[in-house]
């Protein structure tokens, strides 16, 4: 808005910004003014009220500069440090599949320090803060922030920080994990507080904080809190008719070890670790997503196999789009389904040398037209012997594409950045593209 008069700007919308951040639009601050340029979240989807989250950006030097979300007032997660047109933490951003580019720049001075954004190619994305607490790009989806629900209040490797001690009954093993099933009722009470000032960051903060909590949802509109309190024996519904809700899951396991769903034969067995090991953690990823299940939760179900013997056996009987989950309903197109169980499949065989490459895995995932080799039976396949195919037929060789290693060292942090991704990707039945490139400068 101008006068007329003068030509003076009285008001500039990009200089009281909301939940959105747009190419050339500022976080930061005047020192002149004392205006401040900060993101604020939604309370919730539906909701265009103030949320939990902020946005803002921190210059305490010419060296240290970053972006900072809290919650509430209270830090949450930084981005790392702004280098090489990235962020320590936002691995996702200006990946070589990720649909724009971005530049990304910054001012540093006496009177102003701000950061900014253009796009690439003239394209005009959009960046939103999330009432969840994420980095959202607005028009692909795809997220920048690298945790996969919720930071927890403890210092981690993905730029989640430390705001408090852990409550005495919570470990940095546990986390809330989104579930399709129900507690058993005689063991289990139900609190609703239908407080519309609620968000879910607050619900999850409650049952976080409350040692007889094991599940928690907001209500439909995102606001408002459901909570399960008592002992956590949480049935899933394998026909998907049970409402989500996120329940209270340890990742502790037997041998001490919190990725083991994900490990590869020969590194379980013998520790022997290589890139064949990563794409044995990867195809379980994949499985994972399609089905919305978890490689060890079948071991409780009258089946003598886990997600991946399950996935084999029905592949095997020519009934793969079984294993779609059925909260995607109709929005997943089937040949893109069943390719990527096919690639999944290929990723887990039991001998290492009989797995694609990862830079085979990008191309068979990106060109739907690429032939794909026949899978053997994968490894820990528990269920019925049946012999081993050994077809090759289709089988492609001349793949050129460079692969960088997801390393062991934070391998489970970054699969839980590929779940965010791809999870989303497939429940908008949008073609699969990988980012493994950018992953290794964050191993």
């Amino acid at each position: 808005m101008t006068d007329q008069t003068d030509n003076r700007v009285l008001w500039e919308s990009f200089d009281y910004p909301c939940n959105v951040l747009l190419p050339g639009m500022k976080l930061g601050y005047n020192l002149t003014s004392g205006r401040n340029w900060t993101l604020t979240s939604w309370l919730s989807d539906d909701i265009a009220a103030s949320g939990a989250f902020t946005l803002s950006w921190e210059a305490t030097s010419s060296e240290s500069k970053e972006l900072v979300m809290r919650r509430r007032s209270e830090l949450y997660w930084t981005s790392g440090r702004l280098d090489n047109q990235t962020f320590e933490f936002m691995v996702m951003l200006n990946a070589p599949f990720s649909e724009y580019s971005y530049r990304l720049s910054d001012v540093y001075s006496d009177e102003v320090k701000y950061f900014s954004f253009n796009a690439v190619d003239g394209n005009t994305p959009m960046w939103t803060l999330t009432p969840d607490g994420r980095i959202v790009d607005g028009d692909s989806s795809l997220i920048f922030t690298p945790f996969l629900e919720f930071c927890y209040g403890y210092q981690s490797n993905d730029g989640c920080v430390a705001d408090s001690d852990l409550p005495v009954c919570r470990s940095q093993n546990d986390k809330f994990e989104m579930k399709i099933g129900d507690f058993e009722p005689a063991q289990i009470a139900i609190t609703y507080d239908d407080n519309s000032s609620l968000s879910l960051s607050d619900c999850m903060e409650r049952c976080w904080n409350s040692c007889d909590c094991v599940g928690f949802l907001s209500n439909s509109n995102g606001t408002g809190c459901i909570m399960w309190t008592g002992k956590n024996e949480f049935k899933v519904d394998e026909g998907g008719a049970a409402v989500r809700k996120y329940v209270l899951v340890s990742q502790d396991s037997s041998n001490g070890r919190k990725d083991s769903g994900y490990m590869s034969p020969e590194y379980a067995m013998e520790g022997n670790f290589s890139i064949k090991s990563d794409v044995f953690s990867f195809g379980v990823l994949l499985l994972e997503i399609v089905s919305g299940r978890r490689n060890t939760s079948f071991y409780d179900l009258d089946r003598p196999v886990n997600l991946i013997g399950y996935a084999w056996e029905l592949w095997k009987e020519g009934n793969a789009l079984k294993l779609q989950d059925p909260a995607l309903g109709d929005s997943c197109v089937a040949n893109q389904l069943l390719r990527t169980i096919h690639v999944g499949l290929l990723c887990v065989q039991e001998s290492a040398t009989d797995r694609p490459t990862m830079s085979e895995v990008i191309s068979m995932l990106s060109h739907d037209t690429m032939p794909l080799p026949a899978p053997k039976q994968p490894a820990f396949f528990t269920g019925r012997k049946e012999p081993e195919s050994t077809s090759k037929e289709g089988e492609s060789n001349e793949i050129s594409v460079n692969f960088v290693s997801i390393t062991e060292t934070g391998k489970q942090d970054r699969i839980d950045v590929l779940v965010s991704f791809y999870w989303k990707r497939i429940v908008d039945a949008r073609p699969i593209f990988l980012t493994a490139y950018r992953l290794k400068e964050n191993a």
